[in-house]
């Protein structure tokens, strides 16, 4: 291990010990409980009161920020994505991703632990949208872009795939079912039913009530 992943490891780990889970309440609820996003957060997102933004090695002040780690299929912590939240601020680049190292396919875990059925999207807002309009019992993955859908890293433990592709993601979707398969699991891939809607959009634009019931009963157990 280098120098230089060995401090990315450490400021990742440090970062994920000062930030909390989050709960009713906070910035996480109040941000994806809005207007546009109206879902309840999983306690895999964590929450930081005071999150340094760095653009570029310098520092430009610390905010409110909801923070995701990034997984290999081993389970291992590759990375982190924070989503900074503060509107009045003027932050040109409010969503940050570090990586420890270089890690293709890496993704968030909505879930844990995780099934041998997985689903996967682009974004977690899709991700929670689509197990909830298809009502399918699979354990949820959110990848950050297209190109680390189609090289997804699912976890080990999986034996088949969910891929909730659009329009947008329609051939790296197709990539990743073909990899999958070659390698021994089932996958089937979805697409929203309203031609160039996301997951996210389609379940706005249905009227389905847009919570993510794995978070909801995970939150009235504690």
């Amino acid at each position: 291990m280098t120098a230089d992943i060995e401090q990315r490891s450490a400021i990742a780990q440090s970062v994920l010990e000062q930030s909390k889970p989050a709960e009713p309440g906070d910035i996480a609820h109040k941000l994806m409980q809005d207007a546009r996003a109206r879902i309840i957060p999983p306690q895999t997102v964590r929450t930081h009161d005071a999150l340094p933004y760095v653009v570029g090695g310098e520092c430009f002040g610390a905010f409110p920020a909801l923070v995701m780690a990034l997984h290999d299929g081993r389970g291992q912590v590759v990375g982190l994505e924070a989503v900074y939240i503060a509107p009045d601020a003027g932050l040109i680049e409010p969503v940050q991703t570090m990586l420890i190292h270089e890690s293709p396919g890496a993704h968030f875990r909505i879930d844990c632990p995780m099934g041998p059925s997985i689903g996967v999207a682009l974004a977690l807002d899709n991700a929670i949208a689509a197990r909830h309009l298809l009502d399918l019992p699979v354990s949820l993955c959110a990848v950050t872009t297209a190109s680390d859908l189609a090289a997804f890293d699912w976890p080990d433990i999986a034996q088949e795939l969910a891929i909730f592709a659009t329009d947008a993601t329609a051939t790296e979707a197709e990539h990743l079912a073909d990899r999958a398969r070659a390698a021994g699991l089932a996958a089937e891939v979805f697409y929203p039913p309203t031609p160039g809607a996301s997951w996210h959009q389609e379940m706005l634009l249905s009227g389905a009530v847009p919570a993510d019931d794995v978070a909801a009963r995970e939150a009235d157990e504690h």
